[in-house]
């Protein structure tokens, strides 16, 4: 594996998770002015219900913990562990946490921190790729939701994309 190549997988992960970041920042501030502007003219219930079947549907994380987490874990368990010497309830039960979550990059901190070497336990390439796909599918998302369409389109357009919101998603009469 040629190192200059791991270098820039490297680089260009660390990249995507700034602007996935960012990216969820302007998303969140979006959606504090969408919700604002249609408060009174949707039905909250129905446009959350959909956004949460599109957001397990298309962008959230492949519930697959893998080889690499499950390989690390272990190692840091038996150092981590509140009956071994070197470890702590608290850190074990933060381990336990991020193993879940499937954070690997906490989970490498937190090598680092006791000192586990795991280099050999994981295939560096594959994983900077599929992590790779994860954080552009992400920021994909962020970018085509509704939230992102009527936040960034031209106020010429804005009427006509307001108008086929209600008509999805606004208030009935008997709801009002």
């Amino acid at each position: 594996m040629d190192d200059l190549y791991l270098d820039r997988l490297r680089a260009k992960y660390n990249y995507f998770v700034l602007e996935e970041k960012h990216q969820k920042n302007v998303f969140n501030d979006a959606t504090a002015k969408f919700d604002k502007y249609f408060k009174d003219k949707l039905d909250i219930a129905k446009t959350e219900k959909e956004a949460s079947a599109r957001i397990k549907e298309d962008i959230i994380e492949p519930k697959e913990r893998g080889k690499y987490i499950d390989k690390i874990y272990k190692k840091l368990a038996l150092k981590v562990h509140p009956d071994t010497k070197t470890g702590n309830h608290k850190d074990f039960t933060k381990l336990k946490k991020i193993v879940d979550r499937y954070d690997f990059d906490e989970i490498m901190i937190m090598a680092v921190k006791y000192d586990v070497d795991v280099s050999d336990d994981v295939d560096w390439e594959e994983l900077y790729l599929s992590k790779l796909k994860i954080l552009e599918d992400k920021i994909l998302g962020y970018s085509v939701s509704l939230v992102m369409q009527w936040y960034n389109v031209d106020d010429d357009k804005k009427e006509n994309l307001e108008k086929t919101i209600l008509k999805n998603y606004g208030k009935s009469k008997n709801n009002a």
